[in-house]
């Protein structure tokens, strides 16, 4: 039986720098990474919110998607869902949306055009936005996923 050795390590933790509103702010500790070894033989990766500060590797010709998602009933606000994902680096080129999606929910779609690596990432707002004349929390959270492509 032959074994697929790959690693998926972590590279960044959570940054919610603040304690505002009696919200609690939480960080995980960061770690040094290095790249996997060798790649899955899927075509698809799918990245969630559980996958924050993970490093894949990905194939060439293959798609990683990206699906964020809170609970709309306990963060209503538009303000507090995931920003739309952001990408740096060459590895990854992105595909047009073309699904519309759930409340609460940010999606993104990438093909995997060359070796190198990308960084997805975005942020939300971990609490609702203030009445008016009423105090603000800044507490943020934020979101990445390293990719390297082989």
């Amino acid at each position: 039986m032959k074994a697929h050795s790959w690693t998926l390590a972590v590279a960044l933790g959570i940054a919610a720098p603040a304690l505002a509103a009696g919200t609690p702010a939480a960080a995980a500790p960061s770690a040094t990474t290095r790249a996997p070894h060798g790649c899955p033989s899927r075509s698809l990766i799918t990245l969630t919110s559980a996958d924050n500060a993970r490093t894949i590797c990905a194939r060439r010709g293959g798609r990683v998607e990206v699906a964020l998602t809170v609970d709309w009933r306990q963060a209503p606000a538009p303000e507090q869902w995931w920003q739309p994902v952001s990408l740096s680096g060459t590895a990854l080129t992105a595909l047009p949306d073309t699904v519309m999606p759930r409340r609460g929910t940010t999606l993104a779609r990438y093909h995997v055009t060359t070796r190198g690596t990308a960084t997805l990432s975005s942020t939300r707002q971990v609490c609702a936005p203030p009445p008016p004349d009423g105090a603000s929390c800044l507490a943020m959270e934020s979101w990445s996923a390293t990719v390297v492509v082989r």
